[in-house]
This record gives C-alpha cells, sequence and structure tokens, in this order.
C-alpha cells in the first residue's frame, strides 16, 4: 500500500535536532513526510509564501527569534497546517501558550520515544486533516 505524501517544513535552525526528527519521521509507517528543512524564520516564511505544507514543525529557538510569537507568525502564513512546537524549552505555561497561538501539538525535545513521536505527529496530521475536510464540507463548493 502507498504511503500518503505529506509535504513537511521542519524549522529547525539545530542540524543534528532536524536531521534526528526526519530520520524519525522517515521510518513512520503511515504518511511519507516530504520534509523541507530551513534554519530561519526568513527562510520559513520564504518557504511558506511559495509552498502549501500539511505539517508543520517549529522549533521556538531560532537565530532570528523565539517564543510563541514565532507560532502566531507561521499560524498566519499557514492557517489550514498542523503545527507541531518541538522544541528544548518546557513548561505548562508555555505549552499553554503555544496552543493559545493555535499550535496543534506541543512537544519537549527528548521526552519521548521515537514511537510516540510518530504517533503525536500524526495523529496531529489527521486531527487537522478531518477539521479542514469539515470545514470545507460545511462552507460547500466555491465558485
Amino acid at each position: 500500500m502507498a504511503r500518503e505524501k505529506i509535504a513537511t517544513l521542519l524549522i529547525e535552525d539545530e542540524q543534528l535536532s532536524a536531521d534526528a526528527l526526519t530520520i524519525i519521521l522517515e521510518g513512520e509507517f503511515h504518511y511519507d513526510y516530504q520534509t523541507t528543512h530551513v534554519h530561519t524564520l526568513q527562510e520559513a516564511q520564504a518557504s511558506l509564501k511559495l509552498n502549501g505544507f500539511d505539517l508543520i514543525i517549529l522549533d521556538l529557538v531560532l537565530p532570528n527569534g523565539e517564543g510563541v510569537e514565532l507560532v502566531t507568525k507561521i499560524r498566519s502564513l499557514a492557517p489550514h497546517a498542523a503545527l507541531v512546537v518541538w522544541t528544548g524549552l518546557s513548561g505548562a505555561e508555555l505549552e499553554l501558550e503555544a496552543l493559545y497561538a493555535q499550535a496543534d501539538l506541543f512537544m519537549t525535545k527528548g521526552n519521548y520515544s521515537n514511537k510516540a513521536l510518530q504517533s503525536a505527529v500524526r495523529q496531529a496530521v489527521y486531527r487537522v486533516r478531518r477539521l479542514n475536510d469539515a470545514v470545507s464540507e460545511a462552507i460547500g463548493p466555491q465558485k
């Protein structure tokens, strides 16, 4: 059975973290993540303006910005993508702030097994797709 392709934007300035996450996603059995990796907010914004993505994985500490403001900026450019925060920062308050800023999932680096990370990302993609389908169905065909 062919795996469904998921256009993925990985926004991560640390190359080792990006490589590790890419390998973990490649091992996922359901989706075929087609990953574009960028290192900065500016690169991410340029990619989002040129391409559509199903999934965005965002680190909250980048060379040119950090914190929940990054979630807001990325969400404004990709309102229909699943947005996963994957960061070395932790804390319940930060997690809630990211979710209030419309992240779909908040994960702290190093706190999950590969299988748990794959499952959480898969579920986020699935939930967002179901929501987008429901909204499209409710609105009806656009002319």
